[in-house]
């Protein structure tokens, strides 16, 4: 069943699917890795980038105005942003969505 919660992934908020259930590397498109033979491992994704997921609050109704407000203010989770979310993460302190590059 689908879930949506926001969640903090790194410094950035986002709003993700599933958050709960473990994300493997072979679930991810391998462009997002450096040495393409990395996408083949069984290896949780934001263990291998090393980066912290976080939930925040309860579960999330996509039918409620709450939802909707969440939705104009942060984007959705893809495991296309997670080397960027890494480098941001080591060391600039800018979140994701703020910064004049990214486009969700």
């Amino acid at each position: 069943m689908k879930s949506f919660y926001l969640t903090i992934v790194g410094r950035d908020s986002f709003i993700m699917l599933n958050p709960e259930k473990d994300l493997k590397n072979k679930h991810c498109n391998s462009a997002i890795f450096e040495n393409k033979e990395d996408a083949d491992k069984d290896q949780n994704i934001f263990k291998f980038f090393n980066v912290p997921v976080k939930i925040i609050g309860e579960k999330l109704d996509r039918r409620t105005k709450e939802f909707k407000n969440l939705k104009s203010h942060h984007p959705y989770f893809s495991t296309m942003f997670l080397p960027e979310i890494k480098e941001r993460f080591d060391g600039d302190k800018y979140p994701l969505f703020l910064k004049p590059s990214f486009k969700p």
